[in-house]
């Protein structure tokens, strides 16, 4: 009997029942992008650590465990708590302007906050890089799909397309947020069964698992392993921490702030994003596991299928395996939900919309409002189309290929965004030095190959963003007209 199939079908029953009870709330473009502004703290953060983990971990990382060795631990390790000390940095201010300036995405925010048009349409231009990490969720999909069904992996990378572009283009935030507290609950529990079942086949587990891999290869236990550039030096792991510092500023994900029922709601979210992020994380081990349990595999990213497979019997482990697949899921369709929304909010209302009431034109509000969500929800099929080619060849390592755009995105917002809520100084043109700087600076770094590291590089990216927007904010004066007093009517109080 396939229990894999089994339970597929059945969780292909609740997303659409979720999507469907999401369908009811959403009744507008607002309300497609970021909901109503009325979910708890702990749901959000459910939300926020089912989006931020994703495929990326559970097959990505474990993936890289099994291939690498022990020094992956230290991405778990400096993933969790940077995340929430970047939120802690910028969470509150980041709300307090989108509640004033009522912004969907990251564009618009960085437009509004500086007034800035450039910002606003090159933002959401760079935004469009995270199309590469929508493609790197489906070939987590497509493994999983080649698990559960035996189908090609190809197919099974078209068959999680169609199903996320499906509930989401029905339900939008909401569905997001329900399917998500539904899939990241999965995720939590197959995270701690894997872990604590998987260690019950190492006795004295602190001797014999290092033991079992050294005798494999000596270079799998060290600190460091100088075979991969992104675990090879002490600068490299620093440079695992320094990225997932902004890490939450990615444009899916730092909107879950304008999720929440108020600001006071954000301390409690924090904390809880926090935990629910450290108890998916150790899933990491699981590849470490399986390097040593199923050793030889093919594909390195398939470490925990295999495992679950060998640890479990196939009645469980068919059901864990659908998590798996919930765990790409979970990112998607934040993902799809955002950048759909660029095309119709960002672009066609904010930008195209705006430039012809410049030009003189009369338009008609109600009617851009329609059109502007009905862009939105058909751009969920476009991004699944422009996605198919990312993932249809299969990397060696999907969360080196989710990394590689999202390091451009975070690189270009990092200094507007993390100066921006904190300074009453912070003006349009240094905004534009940092968000072109940083950009540019990632892109020699990585891109021309003198950084190895993609974490490493994305984290220096950042920085030069940072370091441009306060000296640009300090050296260059700011336009006559800008006023942005009005966003700090008082010290801004981060959670």
């Amino acid at each position: 009997m396939n229990y894999g199939l089994i339970y597929f079908v059945i969780y292909l029953f609740i997303v659409a029942w979720l999507s469907w009870y999401g369908m009811k709330k959403t009744k507008d473009l607002r309300s497609f992008a970021i909901g109503s502004g009325d979910v708890g703290a702990i749901t959000t953060a459910l939300t926020f650590a089912a989006t931020f983990v994703s495929a990326g971990t559970f097959l990505g990382l474990t993936g890289q465990a099994y291939a690498i060795g022990m020094s992956v631990i230290w991405f778990p390790m400096g993933q969790w708590l940077p995340a929430m000390l970047g939120l802690a940095l910028m969470a509150a201010g980041y709300r307090l302007v989108s509640d004033k300036m009522k912004s969907l995405t990251l564009g618009d925010w960085l437009g509004d906050r500086y007034n800035s048009h450039f910002l606003r349409v090159f933002v959401a231009l760079v935004t469009l890089l995270n199309i590469m990490y929508v493609g790197a969720q489906f070939v987590g999909v497509g493994i999983i799909m080649e698990q559960i069904m035996g189908v090609p992996y190809n197919v099974g990378v078209v068959i999680g397309i169609g199903i996320v572009v499906a509930y989401i283009f029905i339900g939008g935030t909401y569905a997001h947020v329900y399917t998500n507290v539904f899939q990241g609950a999965m995720m939590a529990v197959v995270a701690v069964a894997v872990v604590v079942l998987g260690a019950t086949k190492f006795p004295d587990i602190l001797h014999s698992l290092p033991a079992a891999l050294a005798a494999q290869d000596p270079k799998l236990v060290g600190y460091l392993n100088p075979s991969f550039p992104a675990y090879a030096t002490p600068v490299a792991i620093i440079g695992i921490f320094v990225a997932h510092l902004f890490w939450g500023i990615n444009p899916h994900l730092i909107n879950k702030v304008q999720y929440l029922k108020g600001k006071g709601e954000i301390r409690k979210f924090i904390l809880w994003t926090g935990f629910f992020m450290f108890i998916m994380g150790i899933v990491t081990f699981g590849g470490l596991y399986a390097r040593v349990l199923v050793p030889g595999l093919p594909k390195p990213d398939a470490a925990i299928p295999a495992l679950i497979g060998m640890l479990f019997p196939k009645a469980i482990g068919g059901l864990f395996l659908v998590t798996l697949i919930a765990a790409t899921m979970s990112t998607t369709d934040g993902l799809m939900v955002y950048l759909a929304t660029v095309f119709g909010n960002t672009l066609y209302k904010e930008t195209w919309i705006k430039y012809r009431e410049f030009k003189g034109h009369v338009v008609d509000k109600q009617h851009v409002e329609k059109v502007a969500y009905e862009i939105s929800k058909w751009g969920t099929i476009v991004i699944g189309i422009l996605a198919l080619p990312v993932a249809w060849s299969q990397p060696k390592f999907l969360i080196t290929l989710l990394w590689v755009g999202s390091c451009g995105v975070l690189s270009t917002v990092a200094g507007p965004i993390l100066v921006g809520v904190w300074s009453k100084k912070a003006h349009k043109k240094a905004a534009w030095v940092a968000a072109v700087g940083g950009l540019v600076g990632y892109l020699y770094l990585y891109m021309g190959g003198i950084t190895k590291s993609v974490y490493l590089a994305g984290a220096q990216g950042c920085t030069i963003s940072v370091v441009l927007m306060l000296i640009a904010t300090y050296m260059l004066k700011p336009y006559p007209d800008e006023d942005y007093s009005g966003y700090f009517p008082e010290k801004v109080k981060q959670a």
